[in-house]
């Protein structure tokens, strides 16, 4: 009982006055709720209303405890807080409504410690690589944005929660295609880690890719084990993006051997001349060596005939 409460009343055959607890549930919050009085107009209600039932017998109905549990309407993370109360116009026995004053009502403050309770963020992010095509052995760099999801991201400590990722590079002959689950026998190339600060921020990973032609692309996942901090709860919920994402996917392609003419170096000179520009030449000196050892043939040739001989002086 609350500090200044009288004993918990007796009905005929000294049973105690059966009463209605009704608990309700609010939020979610991205940081826990003020400690208020009265629960505030605009607090998000984020279960239906639990109806607790107590007394009714001979026993002490303060001597056990009762629980149960909230089906919360959101699916988002961030911070929901639970408010029960005791009104004379909630309850459904005679007896309690008889033993109540009219108009009866307390219920605990919004807000309290021990009735808040943080749900893990979900979190979704959007990823893509600097580069759809490389060649094998090069770096990219892969770009995370994070933004939470049916709900906040909440905030843990004063600062928003750090959540921490696991990435997967695999690879593949063909171009892979995008699926839910990755695919058996999907070969596991390398592994990454990152973490995202908080909505809206983002995060850089630098991947060394393997000295192999081929596709490669990213998957991430959230880490929950590793956002638990002094033997709490994770912070944050399980998710993994699709496997082969177009645009967490690259292409390492080896570079194609090209022919091209070749230049020929002239000694020790800067200059350079193409290998047909050689060929040419060589070709004009054989034809001008054949010219030349055709001439005296062609006069010897109009030599023949009935005139006189030629002298050594001709």
């Amino acid at each position: 009982l609350a500090p200044g409460s009288g004993p918990w009343r007796r009905v005929a055959a000294g049973s105690a006055l059966p009463l209605a607890v009704v608990c309700r549930a609010y939020g979610p919050f991205e940081a826990p709720a003020e400690e208020l009085a009265d629960v505030p107009a605009n607090a998000p209600l984020a279960t239906a209303p639990v109806r607790v039932q107590v007394g009714g017998t001979a026993a002490d109905p303060l001597a056990g405890s009762t629980a149960f549990a909230y089906e919360l309407t959101p699916e988002g993370g961030g911070y929901y807080v639970s408010v029960c109360g005791i009104e004379a116009g909630e309850q459904d026995d005679p007896r309690s409504q008889q033993g109540l004053p009219a108009g009866y009502r307390f219920a605990d403050a919004i807000g309290l410690a021990a009735e808040t309770q943080l749900a893990p963020v979900r979190v979704r992010f959007d990823n893509t690589l600097s580069d759809a095509q490389v060649q094998p052995g090069a770096t990219v760099v892969d770009v995370i944005v994070g933004e939470a999801t049916g709900g906040p991201w909440a905030e843990w400590n004063g600062a928003s929660v750090t959540v921490p990722l696991m990435g997967t590079v695999y690879w593949s002959e063909t171009r892979p295609a995008r699926a839910t689950d990755v695919p058996d026998g999907a070969e596991v190339v390398l592994t990454l880690s990152a973490e995202l600060g908080g909505p809206g921020k983002r995060t850089e990973a630098l991947i060394d890719l393997p000295d192999r032609a081929g596709w490669y692309t990213v998957r991430w996942c959230t880490d929950p084990a590793a956002s638990a901090t002094d033997g709490e709860l994770p912070l944050v919920r399980a998710w993994c993006d699709d496997y082969g994402i177009p645009s967490e996917t690259v292409h390492a392609l080896a570079a194609t051997p090209t022919s091209a003419i070749g230049l020929v170096s002239t000694g020790s000179s800067d200059l350079s001349v193409p290998v047909w520009a050689g060929w040419l030449a060589a070709l004009g000196a054989l034809l001008v060596a054949a010219a030349g050892l055709s001439v005296p043939m062609r006069k010897r040739l109009a030599r023949r005939g009935s005139g006189p001989a030629p002298t050594p002086e001709q």
